[in-house]
């Protein structure tokens, strides 16, 4: 008996169909993918939307952030971050919710991980400008969330 090799679709015998495993001839990006490598990766960055510039995450509200400061205590880790807007009447908590969830699973936890913490809890704060940890600064408003981490994952807890 011959085998064949069929060079095209089942039911569609001009079509031509890619071999069984896919088409990785030409050393693409991915079986299958008819696009160069360094095209694929910058039409996939350019569908993806906005990203992170360098040390500042990008926040699923669209709003500015940057990391201040992370304090140990024994297995918490405050991870905070200043968010200017958060001056503005606007911004509410519902408006910083994902933005805080997004900051402790992408941010606080590599983070943590590359100077070897391995928190039991992550406590994300969110805040107009900088305060001094520990001090009531009435006239500086400021978000809280905090988190169990459990299998490298951020759980919501509630306050």
């Amino acid at each position: 008996m011959t085998h064949m090799i069929r060079n095209s679709a089942e039911g569609a015998p001009t079509a031509k169909a890619a071999p069984t495993g896919g088409a990785d001839v030409f050393g693409r990006l991915c079986r299958g993918c008819f696009i160069d490598t360094p095209i694929a990766i910058l039409i996939c960055s350019a569908l993806a939307g906005p990203v992170a510039s360098a040390g500042q995450p990008f926040l699923p509200s669209g709003l500015e952030v940057t990391f201040h400061d992370e304090i140990s205590e024994p297995m918490v880790y405050r991870v905070r971050y200043v968010v200017p807007a958060l001056q503005d009447a606007d911004v509410d908590y519902m408006t910083v919710s994902d933005d805080m969830a997004r900051l402790c699973a992408e941010d606080a936890l590599p983070r943590l991980a590359e100077i070897g913490a391995t928190p039991d809890r992550v406590i994300v704060t969110l805040m107009a400008q900088p305060v001094e940890f520990g001090y009531a600064t009435a006239d500086v408003r400021q978000f809280f969330e905090s988190y169990s981490v459990e299998d490298g994952r951020c759980i919501w807890e509630a306050f």
